[in-house]
C-alpha cells in the first residue's frame, strides 16, 4: 500500500486522460471485480466496452481520476452519466453480455426511474483504484469530489449498480442509501444455467438510489444562499409535472 497524501492530483476525466483512465479500469476490474474474475475475462473481452463507456462518459463531464503527481498517471477513476443520456454498448463481448443480462433484470423493476430530465440523476457506473493504492482513501476523495461538483451543477440524485460485497458494505454505512433491488448471484439463471453459481465471498449484487447531498461528507457541502433542501422526490415531481 502507497502512502501518498499530497502525491496525487484529482481531476475530470479527459481526452488528455482517457487512456490512462481506462488503463487503470480494466487492471482493477479483472483482477478485482467478482463478476469479472468469475467469468475469468481478460483484457480482450473488457478494455473494447471500458473504452466505448469512457468515450461516452466524457460527454457529461461527470467522471473524476486520481493520478500521479510526477508522471501523469492514473491510479484510479470513478466513472459517472447522466441517466438521461446512459450508454448503450455496442458489439458487446459474450461474457460481458452475460453480465449485462444481469444487470439488466436488477433495473427492470424501475425502469421507470429512467424517465428523467436530464441533469438530475446521475448513475454511477464504477469506481476502481489500482490494487497498489487501494486502502489509501482514494476512491472515498474521489466519490466526494464528484458528487459535489455534480451537485453544484444542480444533480440531486445518484443511482448504481454494487457488485462487490465489499463496497455494498461501504454503501451500507450511508443511512440514507436505498437498497431498490437485489439478485442473488447463487440463483440466478441464464438459459437454464447457474453462471455465477460457486461464488466466494460476494452474494449478490444490488441497485441503490440516493440523494447526492447525502453521498458527501458535511464538511465538504460549503452553505449557500442559492442552495435549496432537495431530496429524491424532486425527481418525481419534475418527471410528472
Amino acid at each position: 500500500m502507497h502512502h501518498l497524501e499530497n502525491e496525487l492530483n484529482y481531476s475530470k476525466m479527459s481526452l488528455a486522460n482517457i487512456e490512462s483512465a481506462s488503463g487503470c479500469v480494466c487492471k482493477t476490474f479483472l483482477l478485482n471485480e467478482p463478476l469479472a474474475t468469475h467469468l475469468r475475462m481478460v483484457e480482450e473481452n473488457f478494455k473494447p466496452f471500458i473504452d466505448q463507456l469512457l468515450t461516452h462518459a466524457l460527454q457529461d463531464d461527470l467522471s473524476w481520476v486520481a493520478s500521479d503527481q510526477k508522471t501523469g498517471k492514473v491510479i484510479g477513476a470513478f466513472i459517472a452519466t447522466d441517466l438521461a443520456n446512459d450508454f448503450q454498448p455496442t458489439n458487446v463481448d459474450p461474457k460481458l453480455a452475460s453480465v449485462f443480462k444481469l444487470l439488466e433484470g436488477l433495473w427492470a423493476p424501475f425502469a421507470h426511474e429512467t424517465h428523467v430530465p436530464k441533469g438530475l440523476v446521475a448513475h454511477a457506473y464504477m469506481g476502481a483504484v489500482l490494487p497498489e493504492y487501494q486502502r489509501s482513501g482514494i476512491i472515498n476523495t474521489m466519490y466526494a469530489i464528484a458528487y459535489k461538483n455534480g451537485w453544484e451543477r444542480g444533480y440531486r440524485k445518484a443511482m448504481g449498480e454494487v457488485t462487490s460485497v465489499y463496497s455494498l458494505n461501504l454503501l451500507r454505512k450511508n443511512p440514507n442509501v436505498k437498497e431498490l433491488n437485489s439478485i442473488a448471484y447463487a440463483d440466478y439463471e441464464q438459459d437454464g444455467v447457474k453462471i455465477f453459481e460457486g461464488m466466494k465471498i460476494h452474494e449478490q449484487c444490488v441497485l441503490f438510489s440516493a440523494p447526492i447531498e447525502a453521498m458527501l461528507p458535511p464538511e465538504v457541502m460549503q452553505p449557500s444562499a442559492n442552495r435549496k433542501n432537495f431530496d429524491v422526490t424532486v425527481i418525481d415531481q419534475v418527471r410528472h409535472n
